[in-house]
């Protein structure tokens, strides 16, 4: 009976050791993977895309409207390239480059576009993961002619945009 609980005294401690060791494992950062989307999004051109269907019913027929959110970038080291780019219903919203530097997976930017024959620039700020870019959303305040975010930490990432290939 001692030789039976003994046994049985050991192998649950077995199997609670094992599943804190696997469960430590799980709550550390995942450093290959850091690696390896590095490696992936570095030099090379990332593309994603968000699509909004608005599409709605008028008179028992369909009426088609997509708006349509491209970013397109490529990195080079810690620089960071691109074009960003709003379609609503056809008609080109926002279209403008923009310019800034990534650490870890935050990619911070400067946003140029013109509307209106009026040149506008914005913070932007997105979180790359390996199959998905989020947009960071928040108050914003004009800055030395450029709309900032007004505390990021009080900002949410929203709107994720799934990687597509580029064209």
């Amino acid at each position: 009976m001692k030789t039976k609980l003994f046994t049985s005294t050991i192998i649950i401690a077995l199997l609670f050791i094992s599943c804190k060791k696997e469960k430590n494992i799980n709550n550390q950062p995942d450093l290959k993977n850091s690696n390896e989307l590095k490696n992936e999004i570095n030099n090379k051109e990332n593309c994603f895309l968000y699509v909004m269907d608005n599409s709605y019913e008028k008179d028992g027929e369909l009426i088609t409207q997509k708006d349509y959110i491209s970013i397109n970038f490529s990195i080079n080291g810690e620089k960071v390239e691109g074009e960003y780019k709003i379609i609503s219903n056809k008609e080109t919203i926002n279209i403008g480059n923009f310019v800034g530097t990534i650490t870890k997976n935050i990619i911070t930017t400067i946003h140029t576009y013109k509307k209106a024959n009026k040149t506008f620039k914005d913070e932007l700020v997105f979180k790359i993961e390996q199959h998905q870019l989020s947009i960071l959303g928040g108050e914003k305040e004009l800055i030395n002619g450029v709309n900032m975010f007004v505390d990021k930490s009080k900002c949410d990432y929203m709107m994720q945009l799934p990687r597509i290939k580029c064209n």
